[in-house]
């Protein structure tokens, strides 16, 4: 299973929810260089946001001297994708690893934060043990969201919790453990409603026409083959009637 790298110190950095997905996108996408080269939909579709919460969190990135980012234009002067510069300027003494299958799977951002936070509390085992209270004050998010978030992760099969008692049957911390194999099963394939709405958010509005429309687009294909096959043959008529008439008056 293919992983990428987060400084376990980003967690120290006030990042909101949304901020710290992108982030973590952009970081699993750069090259040797920690540049890469985005369209800020194809952001948006593979994250499931908005345009104009990407663009703020992007903002924010760049305000936190996180990311540079540089407005790339053709020689005509036309807008191209821009390009996103991740920065090493944070003191990494150690990291932790998020699967990269993380984002084919529907999930929010807050639900990604909660996840990060409790792989980046793994020992060498595999295991981690963070109290709801240390999880809603480290990645500041109320305790009852981190619940529901737990919840969620554990619907999906992502997380599995094991509760632990002690000796006098009360409780104490729970026992998490990440399932790297659900997450490959664990995959998010959009309806095609649902694609739809993905390509009408990106503006691709004539080939969400064309896939809402199929037997249209197929009917209008055979069209223009039929159409295009009766004006060759008109064609041809004509001029083998015209040659004709050229031969009769010679």
């Amino acid at each position: 299973m293919k992983f990428f790298t987060m400084p376990n110190n980003i967690f120290n950095i006030n990042l909101t929810p949304n901020e710290f997905l992108v982030y973590s996108y952009l970081c699993f996408r750069q090259g040797q260089s920690h540049s890469i080269i985005l369209k800020t939909k194809l952001i948006g579709i593979k994250l499931n946001l908005t345009r104009p919460t990407i663009l703020k969190a992007i903002s924010g990135l760049i305000y936190k001297n996180l990311i540079t980012k540089k407005k790339r234009y053709t020689s005509d002067g036309y807008l191209l994708a821009s390009r996103y510069i991740v920065k090493n300027n944070i003191h990494i003494t150690r990291f932790f690893k998020i699967p990269t299958l993380i984002f084919n799977i529907k999930i929010k951002a807050v639900d990604f934060k909660i996840y990060s936070f409790i792989l980046k509390c793994m020992d060498n085992l595999g295991e981690a043990f963070p109290s709801l209270s240390s999880i809603s004050k480290h990645i500041n998010i109320s305790r009852s969201r981190v619940a529901k978030g737990i919840k969620f992760l554990r619907e999906e099969s992502i997380l599995s919790r094991e509760k632990r008692l002690k000796i006098d049957k009360s409780h104490k911390q729970n026992r998490y453990t990440i399932a790297p194999k659900s997450i490959e099963t664990t995959r998010f394939y959009p309806s095609p409603k649902q694609n739809i709405n993905i390509y009408i958010k990106a503006g691709h509005k004539l080939l969400a026409f064309f896939i809402l429309n199929r037997h249209f687009f197929y009917l209008k294909i055979i069209y223009l083959l039929l159409y295009r096959g009766v004006v060759f043959i008109f064609y041809n008529y004509l001029l083998t009637h015209s040659y004709l008439l050229l031969i009769q008056k010679e």
